[in-house]
Order: C-alpha cells, then sequence, then structure tokens
C-alpha cells in the first residue's frame, strides 16, 4: 500500500509551470486543438491536456510524452449528459512514463508497450493489453485505478492480458463486469506481478485468469469480491485460489477460498452489495463487506474506519461516473419566469463536484 502512495505521489509531482493546453470538437470548437492527437504533439513535457465533453467521440491517440490528459467523466445509465468519449484505442510508448489519463468513456482499449509508471484512472475500458502480446516488454509500475471494465471481446479475450509478463500491473478500485452476452475471464496469468485491491471481480461462468503457473508466482489480492467459477482456466488450483498469505479478505460468491487468511466463501451479489436493486456495488444494508478487509491502517476507508470489501472500500473509494479534476456540473435544476415587460427569464442553480 505505501508503495502505491508513493507511486501516486510520483505521479502528481508535475512541473509547476506545465501549460493547459485545450481540446473541443465540437463546432465551433472553443478549444486550442480539435483532436487529442494534435494537442499531445504540441504537448511539452508536464503539460495538462483538458478535453471538452462532445456528442461526437474522439479518436484514438499515442501517449508518448509526460502529459496529464483529462476528460470530464462519463455518466451511466442513459442520461443526457455529453461525455468525453474515446473510440478506437490509446497507445502508451516510450516517453509517456509519468502520464496520466482520465476521465474518458466509450469502452476504448489501452494499448501499452516498453513504457513506465503511467496510471489510467476513472475511465470505461473493454481491454488493456501489451502491444501485440510482446514477451520483451519492459515495463513496470503500471497502475489502474477507479476504472469500469466491461463488454464482449472477439474469442472471449480477457480484459488485462499478458500479465505474467508485465513487471507491475497494480489495480485499486476497479469493476470487471461481464458482458451482456458472454463471461470474460479478466486476466490472462495468475503473476506476482499483479495486485489487485478492493475490486470486483467478475467473470461469470468463466474463470479470473486464463492460466496458472507457480513460475510466475501468485497475485497479491486484498479486500475483493469475486464473482467467477474459479481461480484459473488451467494449472494447478484451477478451482481453488491458493492458500496464501498474499490472498487474503476477499469475499466469494461461491467456495472458491480454502480455509484461513480471513476469505469469505459462498456469499452471492445480492447477500452482499445492491447491484440488483439498484445497479450499484454498494454494499447492502448489515452486509458482510462492511468492515471486513484488511485492518492495516494503509487500507483504511476515507472516514478512518475499517476498510470496506468491494470498490468503495479504501483510501481511494470508487466514483460511479469517473469525474476528474474538472469543474464538473453534476447537478442542474432551473425555473423560468415570464413577464410581458421582461420576456424569459431562467433561473440556473448547479452544484459541481468540485
Amino acid at each position: 500500500m505505501k508503495y502505491m502512495i508513493c507511486v501516486l505521489l510520483t505521479l502528481l509531482s508535475f512541473s509547476m509551470f506545465a501549460v493547459i493546453r485545450t481540446v473541443d470538437n465540437n463546432n465551433p470548437s472553443a478549444g486550442q486543438f480539435t483532436t487529442i492527437q494534435a494537442a499531445v504533439n504540441a504537448a511539452n513535457n508536464d503539460d495538462i491536456i483538458y478535453v471538452y465533453p462532445s456528442l461526437t467521440p474522439y479518436q484514438g491517440f499515442y501517449m508518448n510524452k509526460r502529459v496529464r490528459v483529462y476528460g470530464t467523466g462519463w455518466v451511466e445509465n442513459g442520461m443526457n449528459i455529453r461525455n468525453a468519449t474515446i473510440s478506437g484505442q490509446v497507445y502508451f510508448q516510450a516517453g509517456g512514463e509519468y502520464s496520466l489519463l482520465s476521465g474518458f468513456y466509450g469502452w476504448f482499449g489501452v494499448i501499452y508497450t516498453n513504457v513506465n509508471n503511467f496510471q489510467v484512472e476513472s475511465c470505461t475500458l473493454n481491454y488493456f493489453n501489451q502491444s501485440n502480446g510482446s514477451t520483451s516488454d519492459t515495463s513496470y509500475g503500471i497502475i489502474i485505478k477507479d476504472t469500469y471494465f466491461s463488454g464482449s471481446y472477439a474469442g472471449n479475450y480477457p480484459y488485462i492480458s499478458n500479465t505474467s509478463i508485465a513487471n507491475g500491473i497494480s489495480i485499486f478500485n476497479c469493476i470487471f463486469n461481464q458482458g451482456a452476452t458472454n463471461a470474460r475471464k479478466i486476466f490472462t496469468n495468475a503473476s506476482s506481478n499483479i495486485t489487485v485491491v478492493n475490486s470486483i471481480l467478475r467473470s461469470g461462468t468463466e474463470r479470473v485468469f486464463a492460466t496458472s503457473n507457480s513460475s510466475n508466482g501468485i497475485p497479491t489480492m486484498r479486500n475483493n469480491y469475486i464473482d467467477a467459477a474459479g481461480y484459473s482456466a488451467a494449472g494447478e488450483a484451477s478451482v481453488s485460489f491458493p492458500s496464501s498469505s498474499l490472498i487474503m479478505y476477499n469475499i466469494g460468491s461461491g467456495n472458491l477460498f480454502n480455509a484461513g487468511y480471513n476469505n469469505l466463501n459462498a456469499l452471492p451479489v445480492s447477500s452482499v452489495y445492491n447491484y440488483a436493486t439498484t445497479g450499484t456495488w454498494t454494499p447492502i444494508d448489515s452486509s458482510t463487506a462492511i468492515n471486513a478487509g484488511d485492518p492495516v491502517a494503509d487500507f483504511n476507508d476515507l472516514d478512518g474506519s475499517r476498510n470496506d470489501i468491494g470498490v468503495f472500500g479504501g483510501p481511494y473509494p470508487y466514483d460511479d461516473n469517473g469525474y476528474t479534476t474538472l469543474p464538473t456540473i453534476t447537478d442542474i435544476s432551473g425555473t423560468l419566469y415570464t413577464s410581458p415587460s421582461q420576456g424569459l427569464q431562467i433561473h440556473v442553480e448547479a452544484s459541481s463536484k468540485h
């Protein structure tokens, strides 16, 4: 956990002389650029790029500089609010170390190769892969945070691939939700290079990992809810998760865990979370997930209480709408006034997350 905090602080330690660049593909455009790629091309290291919401998706782009790219977040449930949407793929490449992608919608893909210490947060993704399944990739220090994974993919490919090769993928407060029509594995390989904390791992009739091999080691898994058919589809201990101090304080929908290490079995989603009734992963009243996570203070909830198992627990709780540091209107109401002398008047009251 202390490692995570150090990396997050490093990602935030950008130059105080950063230039803010704006992107808007609406017509007329209020931005300096109409594509994200043009803004990245013009940027210097440590610059910040703000992307306006639009009904037209932005195309994918290459992150090959140390920049922060912010959208305005995303809104579920068909609400008529514009998102900053990406169609295609975002490529993290050499030169993009310590870069950040935050607040984008679109079920797009992230592809990386030979780039270290970058972060993706508050997005909706379909997949997160190494370039062409490269076995020579040297990337490490990757953080995925507050992100929602969903959707089906050709060949039932896992959400995150080549996890036994990458040197460190840390996942905090993310949701992996099976596609509408096809269950889907979450990772290609069970590996000591993976850390998963306070997340929802829901692969349905598939298992969490495509393969398991002792030479790759055991992943670190804390405070997660896991709704899956088992640990891995091949290799040793393919049904049950390994008995290990690296896998602790998790809840399984079925009999996924052996005795010990404070894991809980046979608790279906409806007995733990409000997902079936409200579509959210908040704990139900008196849920077994409340105050059931790792008691180490580093994992405490924002209010200082013991960790709640699931995405709303811990120091970095999930945000249902992926809002970023951009001022974003989250609620707006108004009253119409008319009079013969003054015509139509509109009184508007707006509130923002920031």
